[in-house]
């Protein structure tokens, strides 16, 4: 298992980061969730993603923690640093 605490940046915040999030932990093998604020939720389900973003949102909780275990749990957590730090889009 891999996890890794994240910054988010602010201008990844956006009424399409659900989406994107769970586009781009689907391209993974590995199971992935994020965390904020001693909240779960898993990566790749969009319901789970809008509420957790709605949360990150309200507590204006600038760090979250991605976990992933599988194959290629390295790369999934990578991939969705870079989304979150805004180093590279969806």
């Amino acid at each position: 298992m891999v996890s890794r605490d994240v910054q988010v940046n602010t201008t990844a915040k956006s009424n399409e980061m659900p989406a994107l999030i769970v586009q781009l932990a689907s391209r993974f093998d590995s199971d992935i969730s994020i965390e904020s604020d001693n909240r779960r939720a898993s990566a790749k389900s969009l319901l789970s993603m809008m509420y957790l973003v709605q949360h990150i949102g309200e507590t204006g909780d600038n760090q979250v923690t991605i976990s992933a275990r599988g194959k290629d749990e390295e790369e999934a957590v990578n991939r969705l640093e870079a989304y979150f730090d805004g180093t590279q889009g969806a």
